[in-house]
């Protein structure tokens, strides 16, 4: 069955960060270094072209602050390629040394790779961003971090999650909480706490959340349905339904268009902000940009999923 683009379709701006390219250059110094990737781990990540989908979440940032996203990005990828499996009390020890790291709590300097990146992150983000904002992103980390863990039983025991198990691991280990977060790197607007407290705002940007988490289900259900994984949208409502693959991208999208349309009528219906009402306006657009920024990657840049599903 073909699935249309339309029904993957956003009425937002196509965006693209002119750094681009010497985004993936400077990934490719990074991986380059790594000492605990193989040459096949580095194909893969050069052929899902993180510097595109970091221009396209951040069409607006400065080269120094595009550089912070692409790390992040990557940062992302590869323990979500290589921690899927590890047992769940080694990788609490593993990701304890990233708080650490990031909460200034270092017992010696950094060795491994994935250390020496998220300290190059953050000492970026020490220097433009307050203690505050540090501190909501440490936290926004910490839950990514307890989400990637609460995955592993369900993948070593191959026993599918429920709908709603899924959806409530799967909105913290998507990483996208941490990038929504970058935003205000970005704009160099820090959102006061009345506007992170408030209902209409969290629930935009955890609709952003569903609908990453929809899009890339649809595109990765297959290439996860052969890797034998039990942790997609798509190959759970097949489990539920004993369906074909196919039928459940169908279900798969009907609820994309749900999350989609309540996103789009939040956004279009915002209630007065009063003095911050800019800043909302110019923080929205900034996430309008990671969701369709994210679909676009998708369309037109990533090698990581080469399936014929459009």
């Amino acid at each position: 069955m073909k699935h249309t683009l339309k029904q993957l379709h956003y009425r937002f701006p196509y965006l693209l960060n002119p750094y681009a390219m010497e985004m993936e250059e400077e990934i490719d110094r990074w991986i380059t270094s790594f000492k605990s990737l193989d040459e096949v781990h580095r194909i893969r990540i050069r052929e899902a072209r993180f510097g595109h989908v970091t221009a396209r979440f951040f069409p607006n940032a400065s080269y120094r602050h595009t550089i912070v996203q692409a790390l992040l990005m990557v940062w992302y990828f590869i323990i979500d390629d290589t921690q899927l499996y590890t047992p769940v009390n080694e990788l609490e020890k593993i990701h304890q040394r990233f708080m650490d790291l990031l909460n200034g709590r270092p017992d010696h300097a950094p060795e491994d790779d994935l250390c020496r990146m998220l300290m190059a992150i953050k000492r970026v983000l020490v220097e433009d961003m307050s203690p505050e904002w540090m501190s909501r992103f440490a936290e926004s980390l910490h839950e990514y971090l307890e989400a990637v863990r609460a995955e592993v039983p369900y993948r070593t025991e191959k026993r599918f999650p429920t709908q709603e198990e899924y959806m409530q691991i799967r909105e913290f280990s998507v990483g996208m909480w941490p990038t929504i977060d970058m935003i205000e790197l970005v704009t160099g607007q820090e959102l006061p706490v009345e506007l992170l407290q408030n209902p209409h705002i969290h629930r935009l940007r955890q609709l952003a959340c569903y609908c990453v988490i929809m899009v890339n289900d649809f595109f990765s259900a297959h290439k996860e349905e052969i890797g034998g994984d039990v942790f997609n949208q798509v190959l759970i409502i097949q489990h539920e339904r004993g369906c074909t693959l196919d039928e459940a991208r169908e279900e798969l999208l009907k609820m994309h268009e749900h999350y989609k349309n309540e996103f789009l009528s939040l956004r279009l219906n915002l209630p007065p902000f009063g003095a911050y009402q800019q800043l909302v306006i110019s923080y929205l657009r900034e996430l309008e940009a990671q969701v369709i920024g994210h679909l676009n990657w998708y369309l037109f840049d990533t090698e990581r999923y080469k399936y014929n599903i459009l």
